[in-house]
């Protein structure tokens, strides 16, 4: 899944990574020690990655993304097909 940190506490290391997809936002929860690699300093706006996530442990909590990357230039496998491979 590919999205943005919508929201990062520096304090208490946690956040929020919002997912768009078909214009429906999903939220995700994250936890410093499940982000894989990040920049230095991590703020509202980045990219970020994640292959998988753990269903929220009770009502009305977030779910939790786990194996995150988190990078300030969007991925580049994230494209549209047709943009990877040239418009035609």
């Amino acid at each position: 899944m590919y999205g943005q940190v919508a929201w990062w506490s520096r304090a208490k290391s946690h956040g929020i990574i919002e997912v768009v997809k078909d214009g429906i936002c999903e939220r995700y929860f994250v936890l410093l020690s499940h982000i894989l690699r990040s920049p230095a300093t991590i703020q509202a706006g980045q990219y970020a990655k994640f292959e998988q996530f753990a269903g929220s442990v009770k009502p009305g909590l977030l779910p939790l993304a786990v194996s995150v990357v988190l990078q300030n230039e969007p991925f580049t496998d994230s494209a549209p097909e047709s943009v990877k491979e040239g418009a035609k």
